[in-house]
Formats: C-alpha cells, structure tokens, sequence
C-alpha cells in the first residue's frame, strides 16, 4: 500500500504508549475528550478571575454612588473669605429670618444694574466694588428657581441669604436655589 506525497512533505511513523501526567483519554475519568485539553489550574485560575473582576465591578458601583452624594452635599464657598454665619435655628424658640424678597432673575449686565438701583444693592459690579445680595428670605413654593443670573461679567457676590422650596421640574433652571448662566466674577 504505496500513497502519493506532495514532494516536500516527511512522513514518520511513531509506536508507543507515552502519557503526560494528567491528562487521560477521557475512559479513565468518564469526561469527554475535551479534559485532555483543560487543565484544574486553569479552571481554578478562571474562578479567580472572574471573583475578582466582579468584586471590582462592586466597588465600583459604591464609589460612584458615594462620590455623587458627596457631590450632591458640597456647599460653594466664597473665594473673598466671608464667613460662614452660624444660624441656630432651634435655640431659644426663636426663628433668624432674612428679609422677605421675590424671586431673583437677572438677564443682563444692564439688567444687573437696573435691579441693584432698584433693590437698594451696594456696590456697581466693579472687582473693587462689586454688586452684593445679601441677607434675603425667597421662598418659590415649588417654582423653578430663587436666585437666576445669566448673561453677565459684573462682579457680585451673593451671600447670607435663605432660600427655600425651588422644585418645580421644568427644564430651565429646573429647581435650583442659585443657578448661574454664562456668568464670570460672580462669587457664592
């Protein structure tokens, strides 16, 4: 019984029996032959890797959550150092209020000035001397905002003010107590 090769090509015959420790034919341990090729290393090293990587995946999800809550509880501070003033709401049954005001809405640097005439607001939005709300009450019941600026460069600073109940969901400026627009120099 002669073949034909293709020139080029050697052909050996080997006999024997040689094993390689581990491995079987698939008889001795009733698996298919698939076991030659698998080894109990590489499943066990598997198990580790994919114990591990969900793990991270876990934590993951905890730092994200963690990170945006502390986000969500940052206060701004005001970069010309004002102080912080501490307001015990509870002592002695008296209440602090600040005096009652409407809602805020600026659109404009002439607008800006406009206002400040109006509401008696020092300062004229210069960095020496700049525009200053302070010590007011708004209360929105629920509307959309309490304090919107938007559209200036004058110099202003908000601070010492009480704002409340900005909740409404609509899609500008969306519940927000202070919400700041295309605004430079102002300070929180």
């Amino acid at each position: 019984m002669h073949s034909k090769l293709t020139k080029g090509i050697d052909t050996k015959r080997l006999q024997g029996t040689a094993r390689m420790r581990g491995m079987t034919n698939g008889a001795r341990n009733g698996r298919s032959g698939k076991a030659l090729r698998t080894h109990d290393g590489e499943k066990r090293l598997g198990k580790i890797i994919t114990t591990a990587v969900l793990c991270f995946l876990v934590l993951g999800v905890f730092a994200v959550l963690t990170y945006q809550s502390q986000q969500r509880n940052t206060m701004a501070t005001d970069a010309l150092g004002v102080e912080p003033v501490a307001r015990n709401v509870q002592s002695a049954g008296m209440e602090i209020k600040g005096i009652a005001h409407a809602p805020i809405h600026i659109t404009s640097n002439a607008d800006f000035a406009s206002q400040a005439s109006a509401n008696g607001w020092p300062g004229n939005g210069t960095e020496g001397n700049p525009y200053i709300i302070d010590g007011y009450e708004i209360n929105v019941n629920g509307g959309t905002y309490c304090i919107w600026i938007e559209n200036t460069n004058v110099w202003f600073v908000i601070r010492n003010c009480i704002l409340w109940n900005a909740t409404s969901p609509m899609s500008e400026p969306d519940g927000a107590g202070i919400y700041l627009k295309n605004v430079q120099n102002g300070t929180i």
